[in-house]
């Protein structure tokens, strides 16, 4: 063998021990991976991250419920409800005073409306039946 051969060999040879080395002991996704056999290896995964590889992001919103019909989103190895209007806390449990005020407002103004409506109901009701039944004409002068 000549000398060139020899060390090309040699350069190949660390060429190959530094690449299965990194492919040993590789940062697969979000987690440290190393061998346990020659065959298979063992992740430890960062934290939100889940699988034999670490590539698998754990869905936090997936346990969680937003009240009130907020919405779950998840951030950095968290999640946060984005409430409503009129909603807050970290589910969005707590109402609001001024949703409070304006859904009293709103329940009060609709029994106004009901309760004016029946009252016109009733005094047509009553006019049909002095001018029908008693034959006495509201709308006639005498």
């Amino acid at each position: 063998m000549t000398k060139d051969y020899v060390n090309h060999l040699h350069v190949l040879t660390e060429v190959k021990i530094f690449f299965e080395e990194i492919l040993h002991n590789i940062d697969y996704y979000l987690g440290n991976c190393t061998n346990i056999s020659s065959i298979d290896f063992k992740c430890t995964c960062d934290d939100g991250y889940k699988g034999k590889n670490c590539e698998i992001t754990v869905d936090l919103c997936n346990n969680v419920t937003c009240q009130n019909n907020g919405v779950c989103f998840q951030t950095y190895l968290n999640y946060t409800c984005q409430c409503l209007s009129g909603y807050k806390g970290l589910h969005c449990e707590i109402a609001e005073t001024s949703g409070i005020i304006r859904t009293y407002v709103a329940k009060s103004f609709g029994y106004i409306a009901i309760l004016m409506l029946c009252g016109l109901i009733g005094f047509l009701v009553i006019l049909d039946a002095l001018k029908y039944i008693f034959g006495i004409d509201p709308a006639k002068s005498q």
